[in-house]
C-alpha cells in the first residue's frame, strides 16, 4: 500500500513542536505514536485514527468517514477520515486530537 506524502508532510508539519510524537513507516504507511502507542496513520489518502470502541459508531455516517475495513472485518477503535474531513488545517488538527487525547490516557508503556 502507498500513502499520500502530501498529507504526511502536512502531519510532519502539526507535529512538529509535539516532541513526545514519533513517526514509522509501518504497514505500508505512516504511522505516528504518542507516548509509544499508535494514534494516527496514513493510508493512501485517508487518516487512520485511533478512538475509544465506544466512540467510533459516532463517526460513522458522516461522508467523510467510510467504514475501516481494511481486513474483511471492520477494526473497532480506528477511524477512517477520507480528505474531505481534514480539508483544513484546523480540521486536521481537530481530528488528530482526539485521537491523541485517547492515547495519552493510555497506561504509560
Amino acid at each position: 500500500m502507498s500513502y499520500d506524502e502530501t498529507i504526511d508532510a502536512r502531519l510532519q508539519k502539526l507535529f512538529a513542536p509535539v516532541s513526545s510524537v514519533d513517526s514509522r513507516t509501518m504497514f505500508g504507511g505512516v504511522c505516528y505514536l504518542y507516548h509509544g502507542y499508535m494514534f494516527c496513520r496514513v493510508e493512501k489518502h485517508f487518516l487512520i485514527l485511533r478512538r475509544e470502541k465506544e466512540q467510533t459508531g459516532k463517526i460513522l455516517g458522516r461522508p467523510w468517514v467510510p467504514l475501516f475495513d481494511i481486513t474483511g472485518q471492520a477494526m473497532k477503535g480506528w477511524g477512517m477520515v477520507d480528505e474531505e474531513g481534514f480539508t483544513s488545517d484546523d480540521k486536521m488538527r481537530r481530528r488528530v486530537n482526539e485521537a491523541m487525547r485517547f492515547s495519552g490516557a493510555l497506561p504509560a508503556k
